[in-house]
């Protein structure tokens, strides 16, 4: 049996590797090949050792974003990804292959602590890039006009830490809030 297994526990470990290099925005993987195939494996697992793996399943969610919400896209939680993904690697490590070195010594954490921060890294490289345009453009605006109030209602998002959809979102929902224009928006965004 252990024999027949080992493709799907490699196969594992290679999920496990390549999540390092999905690209990943606000603790997310879009990648749905990814999940799919991670799925797949589960359901070889089954077949092959008659066991049920479905507590290792992920939950796909759903985002909407756009204007009015109008844009849906699916996802898994890239935290909830890495911890199912290693609690199978280790069960079936203990179960078969516990006489062999541990795939896991230090993979885990070290995939973990990379991903997130290269996400808070580039998303804080964002936030303060966004800052100081957004700062230098309100110079060249009078109070109370659409534009510095669009400045200034877009700095004051930025504060929040958001990640780069909800930033996107602040961004058009707070120009067409105030009737400014695609073109008035990338205007005041651009250097």
């Amino acid at each position: 049996m252990k024999e027949n297994i080992r493709p799907s526990y490699s196969q594992l470990q290679g999920y496990l590797n390549q999540l390092s290099q999905v690209k990943i925005t606000n603790n997310s993987v879009k990648s749905s090949g990814m999940w799919e195939s991670y799925h797949n494996t589960l359901g070889r697992l089954t077949e092959i050792t008659h066991e049920e793996y479905n507590d290792f399943k992920l939950e796909i969610k759903t985002a909407r974003m756009g204007l009015n919400d109008d844009y849906k896209y699916n996802y898994v939680e890239l935290d909830n990804f890495l911890f199912q993904l290693g609690g199978l690697i280790t069960l079936l490590y203990g179960e078969y292959f516990f006489e062999e070195r541990n795939p896991l010594d230090g993979t885990p954490s070290t995939v973990i602590n990379t991903t997130q921060n290269q996400s808070q890294s580039l998303k804080f490289e964002i936030i303060v890039e966004m800052t100081e345009l957004i700062t230098k453009q309100l110079e060249n605006y009078k109070k109370d006009t659409p534009e510095r109030n669009f400045l200034e209602k877009v700095k004051d998002g930025l504060k929040d830490g958001k990640g780069i959809t909800e930033l996107i979102n602040l961004i058009l929902k707070t120009g067409t809030s105030l009737g400014l224009t695609a073109a008035t928006i990338l205007q005041l965004l651009s250097r």
